[in-house]
């Protein structure tokens, strides 16, 4: 079902910054930069080469938008989440057309982290 991780997430106070540490500093790629629902800006790098990326979750606070910190790839996110569902996991979000074309759902686990699922 799982075909590897497609991201993680780091709390950021400002993604311009952000980029210019990950990009000039490290020498990662950016890899998207969209707006999506609400001005939300989802921003990722990763290595250059690298499968897993590094997405941008803006502030500190709880009124701010946050993405689930870790991302999988899946062939099918409405058959993951009917498997997930007959192993009782909780279905938080979706399955859902995304904004970006996508599809995706997010489920909990056994400790409440929020863990995404999409399609490449």
């Amino acid at each position: 079902m799982f075909r590897y991780i497609h991201s993680t997430g780091v709390v950021v106070d400002d993604i311009d910054a952000a980029l210019a540490f990950y990009v000039d500093t490290l020498g990662f790629e950016k890899r998207i930069d969209n707006v999506v629902d609400g001005g939300f800006r989802f921003v990722t790098v990763a290595p250059v080469g690298g499968q897993t990326e590094i997405g941008f979750n803006p502030g500190n606070d709880g009124d701010t938008i946050r993405t689930p910190p870790i991302a999988f790839i899946v062939d099918d996110v409405n058959a993951a989440c009917d498997l997930l569902r007959t192993k009782q996991v909780e279905i938080t979000y979706g399955p859902a057309d995304e904004a970006w074309g996508g599809r995706g759902a997010v489920f909990l686990d056994p400790f409440g982290n929020e863990c995404y699922i999409t399609t490449a």
